[in-house]
């Protein structure tokens, strides 16, 4: 009953950026034959791809970097335990942005979607000057804080 009524959230309250979400999953599952699709326990679909640079939330789906894949892609050397460890976190992360949309609904997009967009594609050179972290950011730190993730511990 709880998933039912979750799904029925996504596609009401959260219509605007599920549907955009949409979208881009269908292209996604046209240009990427390698996805990983995994129902999440919110009821949303958890995507992961390489497609798309990095991770991003839209209603119902939750895409996120295949770091398997992206490690093997790009010869990046690093043991199980700490891919898996990474994976689950940049998961939750994007999970806590699901929250946020469940939060602001139909105005998810502007509040929280184009501030994180334009933050992650337009601010590297500005972050990377400053030693300013990507979680630095109100719409990645709080993401971070509901998905009760701790970027502090080392």
């Amino acid at each position: 009953m709880k998933k039912f009524l979750l799904f029925i959230i996504f596609w009401t309250w959260c219509l605007l950026q599920s549907f955009v979400g949409l979208c881009i999953y269908v292209f996604i599952c046209i240009i990427d034959r390698k996805i990983f699709q995994l129902r999440l326990p919110n009821g949303s679909m958890l995507v992961r791809t390489n497609k798309l640079g990095g991770g991003m939330s839209l209603g119902y789906f939750v895409f996120s970097l295949n770091l398997e894949l992206y490690a093997k892609d790009h010869n990046v050397i690093i043991t199980a335990d700490k891919l898996l460890k990474e994976q689950d976190t940049m998961d939750r992360h994007e999970q806590g942005h699901t929250t946020q949309g469940f939060i602001f609904g139909p105005l998810y997009l502007i509040v929280i979607g184009l501030p994180s967009f334009v933050w992650a594609a337009c601010f590297e050179g500005y972050r990377k000057k400053n030693k300013i972290s990507y979680y630095w950011f109100y719409t990645e730190r709080w993401a971070d804080k509901i998905a009760g993730i701790d970027r502090s511990i080392v």
